[in-house]
């Protein structure tokens, strides 16, 4: 239901436990959670806030980050970090 306290809906999109979801303002402030870490809804909820705003500011994109993406980048990472421990990156 949407109300003036509760505001417009910007935006949804279909996840998993396992997805996370990027936000980004007007101002190019970028927030990216883990959907696991969010509040599940049930049949009398309003929604879930996910980003506090400012009066000039509006969420400009939302985009969902699969999980392919996800292990891609842990994978990178651990390889930096073993570089890094291994000595071989300066």
């Amino acid at each position: 239901r949407i109300t003036e306290k509760t505001g417009n809906v910007v935006g949804a999109k279909a996840v998993s436990k396992d997805d996370q979801l990027m936000l980004i303002n007007n101002e190019g402030i970028i927030i990216r959670l883990r959907v696991n870490d969010t509040a599940l809804l049930k049949r009398n909820t309003s929604g879930v806030k996910l980003i506090n705003l400012g009066e000039s500011e509006f969420v400009a994109s939302i985009a969902k980050v699969r999980r392919e993406d996800i292990v891609e980048e842990q994978i990178a990472t651990d390889e930096e970090t073993e570089e890094e421990e291994n000595g071989e990156k300066q």
